[in-house]
């Protein structure tokens, strides 16, 4: 896991680039079967950042799992607020179809509250490691996720 300038900066996106970076590793290195090398590798890189939908519901809908709120794959999250916000959003939807109009607006409060607590929960985690001194560690620890505005 990097950022999107890293990969670029060093092409890591090239299956020998990536590869020769796996070989200078500690630990990971000693996990790989090198017999396969570079040319067996199939690369797929995708954003994996935090991010939510605000609001979460409205009338007639509501997100749940990662489109209501995702977390990056570090957080180890996603399956618990999937189920989380799956439940929730049923018991919102259900509140609404029965005449219960702030369901869903609790609703979506709800899901803003979730997603501050991971940001909140990133900050400590990226500002108590301190093993790596590595471009994605070292952004993470002087520059937090922003915390949402309320409303936005």
């Amino acid at each position: 896991m990097t950022d999107a300038d890293v990969v670029a900066e060093h092409a890591f996106h090239r299956p020998r680039n990536w590869w020769e970076e796996l070989m200078a590793t500690t630990h990971v290195r000693a996990r790989v079967d090198h017999s396969t090398g570079p040319a067996a590798v199939r690369l797929r890189v995708v954003r994996a950042a935090g991010c939510h939908t605000c609001p979460a519901a409205g009338p007639g809908w509501a997100a749940v799992g990662d489109a209501a709120t995702a977390s990056d794959p570090i957080a180890g999250r996603g399956i618990l607020t999937a189920l989380a916000t799956g439940v929730t959003a049923a018991e919102a939807v259900g509140a609404d179809a029965a005449g219960d109009r702030g369901a869903l607006g609790r609703y979506a409060a709800r899901v803003e509250a979730i997603h501050a607590e991971y940001l909140d929960a990133c900050r400590l985690c990226y500002r108590a490691e301190e093993r790596w001194d590595t471009p994605f560690w070292t952004r993470r620890r002087s520059r937090s996720p922003e915390r949402p505005r309320p409303g936005g």
